[in-house]
């Protein structure tokens, strides 16, 4: 376990806009973090094999019934492994932790039950909108057919970045986070760029 800055020159790791202050002993802007990540991966390239952070980030962004301007995350890095080895690690993690609470790989969320027992689906994010929201994002080529496809899912897309990759992520939250009914399996959302999306 480590702990890392909280107080940064540049706030990366994620997509949001960070709470800006001053550092008046250094006569220096400063950002508070929005992410754990970047400092994680400093210590995977310096040497150490595996290291983690639960720790407090600031997002100077919306506030809802979901999303809190600061909240606690964990992120966990490991080196010598891929992503496929992270999802390993992170299922086995989420069984341990639910069978040390709980006493069972088998959670109830009012009538839903989710079985952490078996392996969870492994979808890529355009997958799983087709699969959960009948939307294929290979047929979406322009950035009005992507708002549009949201608008369906009854999303507000007036505050979409002028990039397909966003609404994609938007529709994914649709599907996802009213309520976890309408993906009942356990799953992992993977995103895939072709060349073209670079």
């Amino acid at each position: 376990e480590v702990e890392t800055p909280m107080l940064v020159s540049n706030a990366g790791g994620a997509a949001a806009r960070p709470f800006e202050t001053h550092y008046n002993a250094l006569d220096e802007d400063v950002k508070l973090r929005i992410s754990l990540e970047l400092y994680l991966k400093r210590l995977i390239v310096g040497g150490m094999e595996r290291v983690y952070e639960i720790g407090r980030v600031f997002r100077n962004e919306g506030l809802d019934t979901r999303h809190n301007p600061e909240f606690t995350l964990m992120e966990l890095y490991q080196a010598y492994t891929d992503y496929h080895g992270m999802m390993d690690l992170t299922e086995k993690l989420y069984r341990h932790v639910a069978k040390e609470v709980t006493g069972s790989e088998i959670l109830h969320y009012g009538d839903l039950e989710i079985d952490l027992s078996k392996p969870f689906e492994r979808l890529t994010m355009i997958d799983a909108v087709k699969k959960y929201a009948n939307v294929d994002f290979n047929e979406i080529h322009t950035l009005e057919e992507a708002r549009k496809a949201a608008a369906m899912m009854h999303m507000e897309t007036a505050f979409f970045p002028w990039t397909i990759p966003a609404p994609i992520s938007y529709v994914t939250e649709a599907i996802t986070a009213p309520t976890p009914a309408c993906m009942p399996e356990s799953i992992w959302l993977t995103i895939k760029l072709s060349r073209n999306a670079l």
